[in-house]
């Protein structure tokens, strides 16, 4: 049975208040790139502290979507693709490493005894199952592809402001290759069935 998330009903106020964060630093960066000290120093310093300062804008405006967008709430109960039916519990959080920083996303989780729990907001914003995103998961396997894990961990420090280890990069590339080998498999058996009919 498919599930949709109902959207969440919200007023201006209720928006404003999930982007108060953003707007907070966006009127911090704005009184700092307007100040004296700014105004008298370099392109290249105010490029670079700018640079850094956008991530942490990103980072809230991140944080104040995931807000936003409600706790995944479906009713009182969900059957899973297992059949089991869950009964709505409590509201959990868990952490997303984005490009910009952690975010945290507050859910709703369904449960049932001796099954995983269900997590619709999980589902309807495409979650990855690991902390990472998937834009830093195809980050790393893009870096990965071109040089070494100290390589990859250095291009993600200076280009994100997500922190990933270097034994983290090397799971997450083994993990993408074998995601790729998979689907390509898939594509390959899919095409070559679609040549015999």
């Amino acid at each position: 049975m498919a599930v949709a998330l109902r959207l969440v009903d919200r007023t201006s106020t209720d928006i404003k208040d999930c982007f108060e964060g953003a707007r907070v630093k966006f009127e911090e960066l704005i009184e700092v790139l307007s100040g004296p000290n700014t105004r008298s120093a370099t392109h290249s310093a105010v490029e670079d502290q700018l640079f850094n300062e956008v991530f942490e804008l990103g980072r809230q405006l991140l944080q104040g979507h995931m807000d936003v967008r409600g706790d995944g709430d479906v009713g009182e109960e969900v059957e899973g693709s297992d059949g089991v039916v869950r009964k709505k519990e409590r509201r959990r959080s868990r952490k997303m490493e984005s490009k910009f920083g952690t975010v945290e996303v507050n859910r709703l989780s369904y449960e049932a005894p001796g099954v995983p729990s269900l997590h619709p907001k999980d589902a309807g914003l495409n979650l990855p199952s690991r902390l990472f995103s998937h834009g830093v998961t195809k980050q790393v396997a893009y870096e990965a592809a071109k040089g070494s894990f100290d390589e990859v961990v250095d291009s993600l420090t200076r280009t994100t402001h997500a922190q990933v280890g270097k034994r983290q990069a090397e799971q997450l590339a083994v993990e993408t290759a074998v995601d790729f080998d998979e689907k390509a498999l898939r594509c390959f058996g899919n095409f070559r069935d679609s040549l015999r009919r």
